[in-house]
């Protein structure tokens, strides 16, 4: 093969990826936006006052994963008060759907105040785990979302300890602090709950 023609060949290879590589783009309701940082009244009425700088990198991304972590929480929990039997991981899923809606309607304001427009939709990985639980067989239901309970949970620990210990918006770090809490507890809770779920 010639150089030229080894070369198109080359170049069409990468304008496929290229083209893939777009088709899977996400949907860009599921991306936290930065915008310009706004005074904000949280549920208790008092005024969370705008950021004086420009969002980090950092506090976007965790903003982000914060919003897709409740969003997943609350769908996940809902799916299991539906499908399991089982009445002690219904009343997990049930505390779980419980807190993270509370968290949520904490988190609007304080990403407002911080100049971060948060996710409306539902990132595409944590759309697979809502389609495993969906597909999931009754049998296998209750397994399935405590495994993903487990891995998920460990994750959002491991998010929240990198922010709290280098993050720059302290307002933010002290909500990953209370996220951080409510996480130790859940794996806590999980690690009981697992006795139950064969």
């Amino acid at each position: 093969m010639s150089h030229i023609a080894v070369r198109v060949s080359l170049i069409a290879i990468m304008s496929a990826m290229s083209l893939a590589a777009c088709s899977e783009k996400t949907n860009p309701e599921a991306s936290a936006v930065v915008v310009a940082p706004e005074p904000a009244v949280a549920a208790s009425g008092a005024v969370i006052p705008a950021s004086s700088e420009a969002p980090d990198a950092a506090t976007k991304v965790l903003i982000e994963d914060m919003t897709h972590w409740n969003m997943y929480a609350i769908d996940a929990g809902n799916a299991a008060l539906a499908r399991s039997q089982n009445a002690a991981v219904k009343a997990f899923a049930q505390k779980t759907v419980d807190d993270y809606t509370a968290l949520s309607k904490e988190l609007e304001p304080l990403a407002t105040s911080a100049g971060i427009m948060t996710p409306l939709a539902h990132d595409a990985d944590n759309m697979k785990k809502l389609d495993a639980l969906t597909t999931a067989t009754a049998a296998g239901f209750d397994a399935a979302y405590v495994s993903q309970q487990e891995t998920e949970l460990n994750a959002a620990a491991v998010r929240d300890k990198g922010y709290i210990d280098t993050g720059a918006n302290d307002t933010i770090k002290t909500f990953a602090r209370k996220r951080a809490d409510r996480v130790a507890a859940q794996l806590a809770s999980l690690a009981t709950l697992k006795k139950s779920v064969k």
